[in-house]
């Protein structure tokens, strides 16, 4: 009877943990538990804990340090450092809006537009025949007179405009998130990827234009495809060298495809790697980074080792939760090194992260729920600056803010249509937006503008970063921009002293990243809207106070 009873409750305490794990374990987008990602998450902490108990040690000892084990394995893994003495970029995606005025203000060098290339658009029939001038756009169903005839000639035009501003764009094959399409035959395929490397011909800003007739037509007899001079000479100085493939690994299949997407998005991707290669061998592809991490172990298995440059991936959420960067990022490193990648030959960049001010809803159609908590102001301004540098810290070459500059992405207040840097005036006609009281204008910048605008202006261009500490609720890092070193510090929840060595300095002067106001439509004068404080090191070294708003801490000598 005793064994029973004992028995009774090491079962008991196994299924209790075993449901903690089963969280773990969701890998499916919809919220669905994969039954084989299942059975193995259970048949491995079983395993542990039998071995255990075989071992000698009691059920409830065996529980504990199986659980504990399986939860390091899952949540450390190996910590892959990546370094980059390369020019770190501040983007903003997308930067365009007036013509670049207020990227050129905010003094931004990468930019990343919200208008893809579809192989569907622009090659209608699936048969060879591009049209760039005149794309047929499909509607989108949730945006009313969306679609239509565009050129993408004109429109690269315009954008090619925004001096010393990079670009990267997006090419998919079908119509993303308006009707998921797949590959009908292998010659799809072939047409898929030759049209690939005309789009890239055609916008890599060299003389090879990719055409195949005499001006005016360019791909065939009577299509008056040939690029106009104006855009020749606007990509010769703004060409495209950096080509994402989607947005999403779900983007190369049909709606229903989770057992099939890794291998489809995989093939899709080496489509557009060969076909980018092939006109631009110094142009470089990136993987789709706007899907959950869970989703990404298959494909990098698929790709096998091959077919991608740099490494994508989006990070939203709350103004202190930045944190989960890092342990995302490990697990794709992992992931990564297991399917072939070296680390060393790929490049990572985040060209979506954000936070948002104000008191998002969840709009799901007939239903409107509460959103995540209200921000002020001051803590997105805040979580900005924390995300770059964190992101940074992480090994990220380019961080890109997302979404845009300007309010409004089109999600009825979503926390997307929060996370902007201007405020939009509630003009759009949203529903939800008359439960906003905390829009103060169309083209009222917020504090969070005036953030990055400090940021880029203190260490925009530094070329390395180095981890001074990163625990106990401190963040501290040295960047060097031309041998010259800065500090950025902060502390989350509790004010803490920390000590920093600072050799042959005479002074320091530490500036606060955030406007000393609660809104960004009090900065009058920006030059005097941020705390400044000069302090004076002993022995080479410096006493910080540092609280919640991060601090720039610069040698003057």
């Amino acid at each position: 009877m005793k064994r029973i009873i004992l028995f009774l409750i090491f079962t008991l305490l196994l299924i209790t943990a075993c449901s903690k794990t089963f969280d773990e374990c969701d890998i499916n987008k919809d919220g669905e538990v994969d039954s084989k990602e299942e059975k193995v998450c259970f048949t491995d902490l079983g395993d542990c804990i039998s071995g255990c108990i075989d071992d000698g040690k009691a059920p409830k000892l065996c529980l504990t340090e199986c659980q504990e084990k399986q939860d390091e394995e899952q949540t450390t893994g190996t910590e892959y450092i990546i370094t980059s003495s390369a020019s770190h970029s501040f983007g903003i995606h997308p930067s365009s809006l007036e013509n670049y005025e207020y990227a050129h203000d905010l003094g931004i060098d990468f930019n990343r537009e919200g208008m893809y290339f579809v192989w569907t658009w622009i090659d209608t029939g699936r048969d060879g025949h591009f049209s760039f001038e005149n794309a047929m756009i499909s509607q989108h169903p949730d945006r009313p007179g969306s679609g239509g005839f565009m050129s993408y000639d004109e429109e690269r035009r315009k954008l090619a405009a925004g001096k010393d501003i990079e670009h990267m764009v997006n090419v998919c094959a079908f119509q993303r998130k308006v009707a998921k399409e797949e590959f009908k035959s292998s010659e799809e395929k072939k047409i898929y990827q030759e049209f690939v490397e005309k789009l890239v011909e055609r916008y890599d800003g060299d003389s090879d234009l990719g055409c195949t007739q005499p001006s005016p037509d360019c791909y065939n007899e009577g299509d008056g495809e040939y690029p106009k001079q104006s855009l020749i000479d606007a990509l010769q100085v703004s060409p495209i060298k950096y080509w994402q493939a989607c947005n999403q690994v779900i983007d190369a299949c049909l709606n229903d495809c989770k057992e099939t997407y890794a291998e489809k998005y995989a093939e899709f991707l080496e489509l557009t790697y060969k076909g980018v290669k092939a006109s631009c061998a110094d142009c470089q592809v990136l993987i789709a980074g706007d899907s959950a991490k869970e989703m990404y172990p298959s494909v990098y298995k698929a790709l096998n080792g091959e077919y991608v440059d740099i490494i994508d991936k989006h990070f939203f959420g709350m103004h202190n939760d930045y944190m989960k960067i890092s342990e995302e990022m490990d697990y794709l490193k992992n992931s990564l090194v297991d399917s072939g990648f070296d680390l060393d030959e790929l490049r990572f960049w985040t060209t979506e992260v954000g936070t948002y001010s104000g008191d998002p809803v969840e709009d799901k159609g007939d239903i409107v729920t509460e959103g995540p908590p209200y921000q002020s102001e001051k803590q997105q301004a805040q979580g900005l600056v924390k995300r770059y540098i964190y992101s940074f810290g992480e090994g990220f070459e380019k961080v890109l803010w997302a979404w845009g500059l300007i309010e409004d992405f089109g999600c009825e207040c979503c926390i997307f249509d929060y996370t902007g840097l201007i405020y939009d005036g509630n003009d759009k006609g949203q529903e939800c937006d008359v439960n906003d009281p905390y829009d103060l204008g169309k083209g009222v910048k917020k504090l969070s503008y005036y953030s990055l605008k400090k940021m880029i202006e203190k260490i925009g261009g530094f070329t390395e970063i180095e981890k001074v500490q990163e625990n106990d609720f401190v963040y501290v890092y040295k960047l060097i921009d031309d041998g010259t070193p800065i500090w950025i510090g902060w502390s989350e929840n509790v004010t803490k002293s920390v000590i920093l060595d600072v050799e042959d300095a005479d002074q320091i002067m530490i500036t606060d990243s955030v406007p000393k106001f609660v809104t960004g439509n009090e900065v009058i004068n920006y030059d005097t809207s941020f705390n400044t404080e000069i302090k004076y090191p002993r022995d080479n070294a410096i006493n910080i106070t540092l609280s919640g708003v991060p601090v720039y801490i610069e040698v003057i000598k």
